[in-house]
């Protein structure tokens, strides 16, 4: 596969990232306010669901990596600089970490339940809670470092973005930090700026491909 579809596909990777992102969410059960009998049944019973839900998180997590990767070759190409290339770059390599940490630790209940033929109530909501606590409330505190860099990067380079997401953005970095509710931020907005963000690639709109790659064969 040669550079130029390489080139061609980086954008595609945040549309991955939220379809598959939603797909997660959507299709795993339980929830974060169920009792832990619920949840402990919910482990017991749905293992393959769990461990779907897994699979695409890692994906997604995966995808996102890449998309924060093209976002920082698109401040480098837009003279936004290394500092806030490095930075969005870092934001997006913590959140995909933190990701796919917490539905790891989500799922580690489903498997728990399937070799022992079930999993003790306070062990089930304790799982649940903290890799929720990871996805939905340290997550959104990485995505805001992304979004704020990219967004300040664009303000202080040549305007790649549209003077008004660049501050829709820097609100949203805001709100990615408001503990109370970031969960909402980074499972409602984040992926229509993701999105958003990926379109403007997409369409050509937005350069993304750094000066010192845009010569490799």
């Amino acid at each position: 596969m040669n550079a130029r579809l390489l080139a061609k596909l980086a954008p595609w990777s945040g549309v991955v990232f939220v379809v598959l992102m939603v797909g997660w969410f959507i299709t795993t059960p339980g929830d974060f306010l169920d009792d832990p009998d619920s949840l402990a049944s919910d482990y017991a019973d749905d293992l393959g669901m769990f461990l779907g839900g897994a699979q695409m998180a890692a994906i997604a997590a995966a995808a996102l990596l890449w998309f924060s990767g093209t976002i920082a070759s698109a401040l480098i190409a837009n003279g936004a600089g290394e500092r806030l290339a490095g930075l969005a770059r870092s934001g997006g390599t913590a959140a995909a970490a933190l990701l796919m940490s917490g539905v790891a630790i989500i799922a580690v209940g489903a498997l728990i339940a399937d070799d022992q033929g079930e999993i003790a109530a306070e062990s089930a909501s304790l799982l649940f809670s903290v890799g929720f606590a990871l996805v939905f409330g340290a997550m959104p505190l990485a995505v805001a470092v992304l979004v704020a860099a990219t967004a300040i990067g664009s303000l202080r380079g040549n305007r790649f973005l549209p003077y008004w997401l660049d501050w829709a953005s820097l609100v949203l970095a805001v709100a990615l930090l408001i503990i109370f509710i970031n969960w909402i931020a980074v499972m409602l907005v984040f992926p229509v700026w993701v999105l958003l963000v990926a379109g403007l690639m997409i369409a050509g709109r937005l350069t993304f491909e750094a000066p010192a790659t845009s010569g490799d064969g």
